[in-house]
């Protein structure tokens, strides 16, 4: 008797304790899908078919797969998509003749995240801070053509000659991204969530292609805008491409919804 009332109160001890454990996510729901909308007023360079405009928006485009590791630590996989403008400015070798053309690009990143929750409310509710690294795929849209003066023997009554290069991207861009943030989420009824956040990016390409492009001792400076060749115009556009998805990602706001399953 002694024996089986020990093993009810042992019992009784143990359901108490796992009762008053609290599970990983809210109600044993663990994992969840998420969409975000994110943007960015854009602080540097202006709308390419209108140089004179106002700052616009950045926009993005993001989708997560999440999952509670614990109490504090979630981990995600997500893609996410934008479409921008580059600018490529040029001079011509013979004379000062600076311009500049346009390429439209798209960009798809894929990457992971993590996040670390802050407050005493499980994972994925409250506030959280996130560290995710991701690489960024860059396409443009088309070829991209440029045209210079090569000769210019009477350069001051504008009699010259023009020549047209031309490239055309066989390779994606690759960018590696290192993304820092802090956001909160909350829970509306049982499943669906409303996260806002915001993000700061760094392109680690970019960081090193100009460490590279200003080190006047290396054999790769490429930190110069004169246009000699289709090879010129293909580093010109891959720098200013580089360029773009860099500013346009170093911070933006983001709001977005998810459902937990």
């Amino acid at each position: 008797m002694k024996t089986n009332l020990l093993l009810l109160a042992l019992l009784t001890l143990g359901c108490l304790y796992l009762h008053g454990q609290n599970p990983y996510g809210y109600q044993g729901h663990r994992l969840y899908l998420q969409y975000n909308f994110g943007a960015s007023v854009n602080l540097i360079g202006n709308k390419p078919e209108n140089p004179t405009a106002l700052p616009y928006l950045n926009r993005f485009h993001d989708l997560s797969l999440n999952y509670c590791l614990n109490r504090h630590w979630v981990a995600g996989i997500h893609g996410m998509y934008s479409r921008d403008v580059a600018d490529i400015e040029y001079t011509s070798a013979h004379i000062f003749d600076s311009r500049k053309t346009y390429t439209p690009f798209r960009t798809t990143e894929v990457g992971i995240q993590f996040y670390r929750f802050i407050n005493d409310l499980n994972a994925p509710l409250g506030t959280y801070l996130n560290v995710g690294l991701g690489m960024a795929i860059t396409e443009l849209d088309g070829t991209v053509r440029a045209s210079v003066i090569t000769e210019a023997a009477n350069w001051w009554n504008s009699t010259h000659q023009e020549t047209v290069f031309s490239y055309t991207q066989t390779r994606p861009y690759l960018s590696p991204m290192l993304r820092l943030g802090i956001g909160t989420q909350h829970l509306i009824g049982n499943h669906l969530m409303i996260n806002v956040a915001g993000q700061l990016g760094l392109n680690l390409a970019w960081i090193h292609e100009r460490r590279v492009a200003t080190d006047i001792f290396s054999d790769d400076n490429i930190d110069s805008s004169e246009m000699t060749s289709n090879e010129d115009l293909e580093s010109l556009t891959k720098s200013a491409t580089q360029s773009r998805i860099s500013f346009k990602n170093f911070y933006h706001f983001r709001l977005g919804i998810g459902y937990l399953f």
